[in-house]
Formats: C-alpha cells, structure tokens, sequence
C-alpha cells in the first residue's frame, strides 16, 4: 500500500467541504464514500445546508465526470433516515436501504460486555450480563445505555470494587426514569 498525506482541513462551508473531497479524491482514486455516525445529532440548522451540499455534489456528478468526487454517503444512527424531519427543500434523497439491527440475543450482549472488560480488566458477573440482557430485551440501543450508566454513573471504573446485580438492577433503573 501506499502512504497518503492528509492535510488537517478546516470545513466551514459548503466550498470548503467540496474542496475537502476534491482534495481526497485526487490523493485516493477510488470511489470515496462517506458514513456519518449518529446522523441524527446534527444539528437542525445545518442539516438542511449539508444535505444541499451533498444534493450538489450528486448533481454536478450527474452533469460532469469530472466532479465525481463522492460515490455514496451511508448514515448511521437509532432513527431510520425516513423519521428524520428534512425541510422541503432538501430531502433524504436516493434512499437505497434502511437496515435494521435486530435483538440482541444474551449471547451477543455477553460479547459486547465482555470487550469492555478486556479493555479496563473488571469483570461482568454472568447475573448482571442475564439481567441486562433480559431487562433490556436485547435492544442495541437499550443494552448500551445500561451498560453506560453502570459503568459511568453507578459503578465507576474508578471505584475498586467488583460489578455485582445490584449496580445494574440501579443503571436499569437509572435508565427508565431519563
């Protein structure tokens, strides 16, 4: 492989942005696709500006060969792109599939924990990993917030003492009265 430089660059504007692919694409040459994580936190007032500018990317590439800077553009996030509200000016335009995630089952959610304790060595007692597991469903979503406020709110990593089922019994209910 070869090494590629990728100068530190400041996106401002819609200008900005396609001078940023612009940039990439004429270092990388292949088609460069773009995934946004957690879509939906973008914040209302830019996003109708973003999808303009991702609407005349797709243009200009329609017109031009020359401009076919971006090949496609995957969002990740909890909502489906189609709940998202777009003004009606700008539109979630060539949707191709919306995928969804299904359940975890307690086998899955034993995984996720378990690469959490290999990374800070504390351990998830098999009660605690069943308990979120059935209390939660098995929901991505679900299964990650309880194991973020037990992990963040009710037992620390910074407190030396050991996971038991009454931490996540608490993160659980933590979590139903957000």
């Amino acid at each position: 492989g070869k090494d590629i430089e990728i100068l530190e660059h400041r996106c401002c504007s819609q200008q900005s942005f396609v001078k940023l692919l612009q940039n990439l694409h004429q270092k990388i040459p292949y088609n460069l696709c773009m995934f946004i994580d957690e879509f939906e936190s973008i914040p209302k007032n830019l996003l109708d500006g973003f999808l303009h500018t991702l609407r005349s990317i797709y243009l200009r590439k329609q017109r031009n060969e020359r401009y076919n800077i971006l090949h496609s553009v995957g969002v990740i996030g909890v909502h489906s792109i189609s709940q998202i509200t777009f003004a009606r000016t700008s539109s979630p335009f060539n949707i191709h599939e919306s995928i969804s995630i299904s359940n975890f089952t307690t086998e899955q959610v034993r995984e996720l924990l378990m690469q959490y304790s290999e990374e800070t060595k504390e351990d998830f007692p098999e009660n605690v990993i069943e308990f979120i597991a059935d209390k939660t469903g098995g929901q991505p979503y679900l299964v990650n917030l309880v194991a973020k406020i037990l992990t963040e709110e009710v037992k620390p990593y910074s407190e030396k003492r050991p996971i038991v089922l009454s931490d996540a019994e608490d993160a659980y209910m933590k979590m139903l009265t957000m």
